[in-house]
């Protein structure tokens, strides 16, 4: 009998996940034979199992949390920070799309007399100005993310004396 694609991607997802560490094992829960095991996940590892940690991390956590209310703000607290890092995903997403098409668009008026207005919509390439909100938006991102400091490190000018002769250089610790 051949098995259901539904069944075969519960095995995958149970082996994805560690729930299972041998064939025989995943083998005698489904009801298949070692070898078609073998067949169906050949070359697939466990890579959600990382996952499946950090779940049971998180819910030890919970039990640590004194009241419901500490509890709530908790996980009102990760749900924001999701939102936080989906909306900046986003902008970064919107603002690379932007640098790549290379062009800015202005809408010009031009008054046509007895009250009408004509607008016109006029493209033309990125000036450094547009670069530099950008770069900006980027910045602001990469600290939201926690992906960049607030503050990047200064650099330092050292400046060392050998056989009267100045050798300038620049420490960035």
């Amino acid at each position: 009998m051949a098995l259901s694609t539904r069944k075969k991607n519960m095995i995958i997802a149970d082996w994805k996940a560690g729930t299972f560490k041998t064939y025989y094992s995943i083998a005698k829960y489904y009801g298949i034979s070692d070898t078609t095991a073998r067949k169906i996940l050949l070359g697939i590892t466990a890579e959600n199992a990382h996952v499946v940690e950090a779940g049971l991390t998180f819910e030890s956590a919970k039990k640590t949390v004194v009241t419901a209310v500490e509890l709530n703000a908790v996980e009102n607290r990760i749900k924001n920070t999701i939102k936080v890092e989906q909306a900046v995903h986003l902008v970064i997403g919107g603002v690379t799309g932007y640098l790549e098409g290379g062009k800015a668009q202005k809408v010009i008026t031009a008054n046509m007399g007895d009250g009408v207005v004509e607008a016109n919509v006029v493209e033309y390439d990125l000036q450094a100005e547009h670069y530099e909100k950008a770069m900006n938006a980027i910045d602001k991102a990469a600290i939201t993310l926690g992906v960049a400091e607030r503050h990047a490190p200064k650099a330092v000018q050292a400046v060392q004396i050998t056989n009267d002769q100045k050798i300038v250089g620049y420490d960035v610790n």
